[in-house]
C-alpha cells in the first residue's frame, strides 16, 4: 500500500500499479490477493477493485465482507445485504442478516438467529451451526450436539459431539466426546481411532493421539 497526499493506492512487487493513490482506506478481500481489494472513498462508501485493475464494484455500498465465492461479492446496500457480481447480477437480496462463505454454489448464511446452508436460489436446511469443511460436507450442530452432513441433509457423522473441528492439514475431523477424549475421523468419514489429542501440528501435517498408554500419529 502506498500513501500520496493522504491517499492510499496500492503497487505490486514490481512497482506496477494496481490501485491508483484516490481511496480513504484499502483492505484485501480475502486472504488471497488474487480475489480482489475492497476500497473506501472520501464519502465513506465501499467497492471491489480486481488484482487486474478492474473496478469490479463501484463505490456506492455502505460495507462489503471478506467474503467471496463464484464470481459473488456480499454487500450491504440501503435495501440491505445482498450477493452481486461484477456484472450486476444479484442474489439472496434480503435473504440473510449475515453470510459467511460461499462454497461449490451454496452460501453459510444466519437469518433470524439461525445458521443455514443455501444454495443461490433457496434454502436447503436450518441448523443451530453449520460449517463447511469440504466438497460438499459441512460440520452441523443440533441439540447442542455436533455431527457431519452433506447438502442432501444425509448424516455423515452422527449428531452426538460435544465439539467438533476438521484439521485440514492432517486431513481429519476430530469429535469431541468429552473433555478428554475425542474420535478422529478420516475424510471417508471411517472412525481411526479414540483418544486424547495431545498434538496438532499443521506445519507437519500430523496429529498426535494417547491411546491408552501408548502415542500414536496420525
Amino acid at each position: 500500500i502506498t500513501i500520496k497526499d493522504g491517499k492510499k493506492g496500492l503497487i505490486d512487487s514490481s512497482g506496477n500499479i494496481i490501485i491508483e493513490n484516490k481511496f480513504v482506506d484499502i483492505q484485501m478481500l480475502t486472504n488471497n490477493y488474487e480475489n480482489g481489494f475492497i476500497v473506501k472513498d472520501d464519502s465513506g462508501k465501499f467497492g471491489v477493485i480486481t488484482f487486474a485493475k478492474k473496478q469490479a464494484l463501484e463505490c456506492k455500498y455502505l460495507d462489503i465482507k471478506h467474503v467471496f465465492g463464484n464470481d459473488f461479492y456480499v454487500v450491504k446496500a440501503d435495501d440491505g445485504m445482498k450477493l452481486i457480481d461484477g456484472d450486476g447480477n444479484v442474489k439472496l437480496s434480503g435473504k440473510f442478516d449475515d453470510v459467511y462463505s460461499i462454497d461449490n454454489n451454496n452460501v453459510v448464511i444466519k437469518k433470524d438467529g439461525k445458521y443455514k446452508v443455501v444454495d443461490l436460489d433457496g434454502k436447503l436446511k436450518d441448523y443451530d451451526y453449520i460449517e463447511y469443511i469440504f466438497d460438499n460436507y459441512y460440520i452441523a450442530k443440533k441439540l447442542d450436539l455436533y455431527g457431519v452432513v452433506d447438502l442432501d441433509n444425509n448424516v455423515k457423522i452422527d449428531f452426538k459431539y460435544k465439539n467438533m473441528v476438521y484439521r485440514k492439514t492432517a486431513g481429519f475431523i476430530e469429535g469431541s466426546v468429552d473433555d478428554l477424549s475425542s474420535d478422529l475421523f478420516n475424510s471417508s468419514f471411517e472412525l481411526k481411532v479414540n483418544g486424547v489429542v495431545s498434538e496438532v501440528n499443521e506445519a507437519l501435517a500430523y496429529v498426535k493421539v494417547k491411546v491408552k498408554d501408548d502415542y500414536k500419529y496420525y
